[in-house]
């Protein structure tokens, strides 16, 4: 089973949560699809995918 963190919301007036997500496998990608398909997530989160390489 995955290891899953809860995602705290960012206050509106705050500035975007910046997450890091290892590896770019299909595991890593779908949790970036869950965030990037919220309403105008690019306000919530700084999302930046490490992958080696």
């Amino acid at each position: 089973m995955p290891f899953m963190t809860r995602v705290h919301r960012s206050a509106p007036h705050s500035h975007p949560q910046k997450i890091a997500v290892l590896g770019s496998g299909i595991a890593s990608l779908s949790a970036v699809f869950e965030l990037i398909s919220q309403k105008d997530w690019q306000k919530k989160y700084d999302i930046t995918v490490y992958q080696q390489g």
